[in-house]
């Protein structure tokens, strides 16, 4: 190291010493008279300099309170990290990690507000400051999402509205306390006292009941199935489209009718379905068609209070002598949290996407079956030879 190196090292040494004093400086009268006291006269007179010299070690009073910020933040990371070291993360680490920002926030009122609120109009702080504070507030939602995941919250907790009551009950917490009974201990003061109350609070509304778990509400979005089946798509669609046979083939359907005077499939057309799933008692829902094309494509939607709106949608591929029929629903509107009770609470449903695939591929095997092998006696016939009958719209109409 040349000497130059070392006069530089030395210098640098002193200006970090220079700036840990003028910041302890700025914190004691921040403790003492609050943050909107500090000027750079003040800090001049502590460390015995002319003001002047002061923006050697600080380019404006508000970079003494960015550097303040930064000072702040890092201690009170530092606090929470030795509180819940060896705390399991999810919701007994996020417990742990409250207290903890209530308790530092009793033991250092001075730069507690500078962190939490807006105390010095304009102040901003910059961006490597600011970074320490969304550190903190991300190991919240970490934790939030390992509790929603570990089935110690509900799912509706891994959210920025969770989020934010979650901050908002230390913030409250910590503001009330200061305004009240500035001078009390984390244990003593009327509000701090109260942090497990709140906290309970918090984990009640957010309880894993057993209509918000996460075994009965499952994210329905979309699914097909496809099978190919030794028929002509002319006669295929007759059989999906006739609402009277829709029992035939659906596992949850047992009754269908037209309604409304219809006697076949059309656009606009209703029927009315009768459906069977789980422990509960059979529900009715009334499908329009969407799209009716023979040989080609039958869709239809179904919307219920809480069930949402799905669409259900055949189409059939000619395939050398046969056809590949697919299956498709998709959620056009949700499936309610009450409607998730209904499912998994009242029809012990737990896992409906699950059983709405293995309906489809049901359906499918008995449309094969039905149209491969149809059965014999004087009332039965082909489905090629009920292709040329006149078609009626039908297909699964579940929840």
């Amino acid at each position: 190291m040349t000497i130059n190196q070392q006069q530089a090292g030395r210098v640098a040494a002193r200006r970090r010493v220079t700036i840990e004093e003028a910041l302890d400086h700025a914190e004691r009268i921040v403790a003492e008279r609050g943050a909107g006291a500090v000027t750079i006269a003040e800090l001049a007179r502590g460390l015995g300099m002319q003001p002047p010299s002061v923006y050697k070690y600080f380019t404006s009073l508000h970079g003494v309170y960015d550097a303040l910020f930064l000072r702040g933040y890092a201690r009170l990371s530092a606090f929470v990290d030795e509180a819940a070291r060896d705390v399991d993360p999810g919701l007994a680490r996020l417990r742990e990690s409250n207290r903890a920002i209530v308790r530092w926030s009793v033991l250092n009122r001075g730069l507690a507000p500078l962190l939490f609120w807006r105390p010095i109009p304009g102040f901003q702080p910059d961006l490597r400051s600011y970074r320490l504070a969304e550190d903190l507030v991300e190991r919240c939602r970490v934790d939030l999402r390992t509790a929603v995941r570990r089935g110690q919250l509900a799912p509706d907790a891994d959210s920025d509205q969770a989020l934010r009551l979650f901050t908002t009950i230390s913030a409250g917490l910590c503001s009330q306390q200061m305004a009240n009974e500035p001078d009390a201990t984390y244990e003593t003061g009327r509000f701090t006292s109260l942090t497990d109350q709140a906290l309970e609070m918090f984990v009640h509304h957010y309880a894993p009941s057993p209509w918000k778990g996460t075994k009965m509400i499952q994210e329905l979005t979309q699914d097909t199935v496809q099978r190919r089946i030794e028929a002509s798509p002319e006669a295929l669609y007759d059989l999906i489209a006739d609402v009277t046979r829709t029992p035939q083939l659906s596992p949850e359907v047992v009754a269908a009718e037209w309604i409304d005077g219809a006697t076949g499939p059309a656009v606009g057309v209703r029927f009315r379905a009768t459906n069977h799933a789980g422990r509960g008692p059979d529900w009715h829902n009334t499908p329009i068609i969407t799209v009716a094309e023979r040989g080609q494509e039958f869709a239809f939607t179904r919307t219920e209070k809480h069930a949402g709106t799905i669409e259900w949608r055949y189409r059939f591929t000619p395939d050398g002598m046969g056809t590949v029929v697919t299956e498709s629903y998709e959620v056009i509107r949700p499936v309610t949290r009450f409607g998730w009770f209904i499912i998994g609470v009242l029809y012990g449903n737990k896992d409906r996407k699950g059983d709405l695939h293995r309906g489809m591929t049901q359906t499918l095997e008995r449309l094969a079956a039905l149209a491969e092998n149809p059965p014999t006696g004087s009332g039965a016939s082909s489905a090629d030879t009920r292709a040329d009958e006149s078609a009626s719209g039908a297909g699964q109409p579940r929840l």
